[in-house]
C-alpha cells in the first residue's frame, strides 16, 4: 500500500511540473481568405497559464498564397520574463515546421506584431524561385521564460492573398 501511495504522489508531482502546451487549429472555409481569431481565457501563458501556445492555420487553397498576419498580446498581469513569437510554415502535414520569421524574441509587455509575405521574391514563378509557398502556417508563442505574471493573446488576424 505504501508503494502504491508513493507511486501516485510521484505521478502527481511529475504531471504538475511538466510544461503545458496548447494548440489551436483552424481551417479556412472554401472561398474565404480572412479569419479573425479572438483570444479566450485558455490563451493565457505564464505562471497562471500554459508555457507554449501554437496557432495553426490551414488556408485550404489550391493556389500559392501571400499572407498578412497580425497578432496582439496583452500583459494580463505584470510579466517578469520574456516570450518568443515565431511564424512557421510547412507544406505537408507530416513535414517539420520551418521558421518563416523567428526574429521576435525576448518580447514583453503589450505587443502588437505583424507578419507580411515578401512579395518581391514571390512574384517570379520560375524554377529559380526558392521561396516556398506553405499549406500550413503556425504562430508559435513560447512563454516558458515567464517567471511572474501572465500574458494573453487578444486576437490574431489572418489574411491570405491568392496569386
Amino acid at each position: 500500500m505504501k508503494k502504491l501511495v508513493f507511486i501516485f504522489i510521484t505521478l502527481l508531482i511529475g504531471f504538475s511540473v511538466y510544461s503545458q502546451d496548447r494548440t489551436v487549429s483552424r481551417k479556412l472555409a472554401l472561398g474565404k481568405t480572412l479569419y479573425d481569431y479572438t483570444g479566450v481565457a485558455g490563451d493565457t501563458m505564464g505562471v497562471t497559464g500554459v508555457d507554449t501556445i501554437a496557432f495553426v492555420m490551414e488556408p485550404n487553397k489550391h493556389t500559392p498564397l501571400l499572407y498578412n498576419i497580425r497578432l496582439d498580446l496583452e500583459d494580463a498581469s505584470a510579466v517578469t520574463g520574456d516570450y518568443d513569437v515565431a511564424l512557421q510554415g510547412k507544406v505537408f502535414s507530416t513535414d517539420s515546421w520551418t521558421s518563416i520569421d523567428a526574429t521576435n524574441t525576448a518580447q514583453s509587455g503589450d505587443v502588437n506584431l505583424s507578419f507580411y509575405s515578401d512579395g518581391s521574391t514571390m512574384i517570379d514563378s520560375t524554377a529559380a524561385n526558392t521561396a516556398p509557398f506553405y499549406r500550413y502556417y503556425r504562430i508559435l508563442i513560447d512563454g516558458a521564460d515567464i517567471t511572474v505574471g501572465s500574458a494573453k493573446v487578444n486576437y490574431i488576424y489572418w489574411k491570405f492573398y491568392e496569386r
